[in-house]
């Protein structure tokens, strides 16, 4: 998960505290930046005409309420770890402990292409809408900074 990194180091030392809040700040970004990006991508969705497929609207319309929550949730997690005191890395994971506990309801968004009978081509081509493309990058660098320790 995304706070595996921090429990692999543990401490109070000096140097901890100084990596504890270099990965804050890392995490902070990165959830900040993963929760813009669903959010924004959210809007792009809902500005845009649906998909003609066979419940291309129903699936336009739950994927922007993922995005929505999703977003959110990436957003008010990144207000909780940036409050959080950076002593070392173990308050940062106790921080973490909400978005390690995210449910199927709020992140389940790759469930959603396997709810509906797209086609391989249909689901690369969703993939690589920008705003699709943006929002996937943001969370390759969400599990990035949590699976990455600095000391």
């Amino acid at each position: 998960g995304v706070g595996m990194g921090l429990a692999m180091a543990t401490g109070t030392s000096e140097a901890d505290a100084s990596s504890a809040a270099a990965m804050q700040k890392q995490l902070v970004d990165a959830l900040s930046t993963a929760g813009a990006a669903m959010t924004k991508a959210e809007g792009s969705l809902a500005s845009t005409p649906p998909p003609t497929f066979a419940k291309g609207k129903e699936m336009a319309d739950a994927f922007g309420v993922f995005l929505k929550s999703a977003g959110s949730k990436l957003s008010e997690v990144a207000d909780h770890v940036a409050a959080a005191p950076a002593t070392d890395t173990a308050s940062l994971q106790a921080a973490l402990g909400e978005l390690e506990s995210l449910g199927q309801d709020e992140m389940g968004g790759a469930d959603l292409f396997n709810q509906y009978d797209l086609s391989p081509a249909t689901q690369a081509a969703i993939e690589e809408l920008p705003a699709c493309k943006k929002m996937q990058d943001s969370l390759g660098g969400l599990i990035g900074a949590g699976s990455t320790t600095t000391g």
